[in-house]
């Protein structure tokens, strides 16, 4: 008895030869596509978990710069700028709290840059170079603290504004900025304490609510 499927084989290829060397071509295109398609997948997902894994340094660096400020005992702002380059001028505005005036003006040795390379403090304005949060925090590219495919782009900064509401009390914002490559777009965190004002009227309103339930 024939086999049918024998036929089909011999009809279209001529041979079982011409039908396993077709077969053969189709199993190694599937092969290349699956290949490619799982190679894309690591490499994004590769990338996304390098960026998401500094992410999560990022965050704690600019959260401990926010603590520092909020828990400092300032009866004046500061506004000052870490990062790795040589600094070339001072960047960073001058603070100006009433009923003094400007910082910068009143303590000029309080402001100034450092043009050395590594990270450290590189501007400072209404602060020493020995006060603020960057002498405790150190080099964190010898700490480890950097993205691997941009060790040098991170720039840390901490302001703080006196709250003109209430003495010796200030309003902090930090921020951390870096990219994940030489070539990738800038990211940026950004954290600020909620003013005093701001802080009290919401509990003002919350004393209210209770008062009229």
């Amino acid at each position: 008895m024939k086999n049918p499927f024998r036929r089909l084989i011999y009809k279209r290829y001529g041979s079982i030869k011409g039908f396993m060397l077709a077969e053969t071509v189709i199993a190694a295109a599937i092969l290349a596509t699956m290949v490619g398609a799982y190679m894309t997948f690591y490499a994004s997902v590769k990338r996304n978990f390098v960026e998401t894994e500094y992410d999560y340094v990022a965050l704690n660096l600019c959260r401990n710069i926010l603590e520092w400020g909020a828990s400092a005992d300032m009866v004046h702002g500061i506004n000052q700028k870490y990062y790795y380059a040589p600094a070339t001028s001072r960047t960073v505005p001058d603070v100006m709290y009433p009923p003094y005036g400007s910082c910068c003006a009143g303590w000029p040795n309080h402001c100034g840059y450092f043009p050395y390379t590594g990270y450290g403090l590189k501007e400072t304005a209404c602060a020493t170079a020995d006060y603020g949060p960057f002498g405790s925090l150190g080099d964190i590219k010898a700490k480890g603290l950097v993205p691997k495919g941009a060790p040098n782009s991170v720039v840390i900064s901490i302001l703080a504004m006196p709250d003109q509401n209430y003495y010796n009390a200030v309003n902090v914002v930090s921020s951390v900025q870096w990219q994940d490559t030489t070539d990738g777009p800038v990211k940026t965190f950004l954290m600020s304490t909620i003013p005093l004002s701001q802080h009290n009227d919401q509990l003002h309103l919350q004393i209210s609510a209770f008062s009229w339930e």
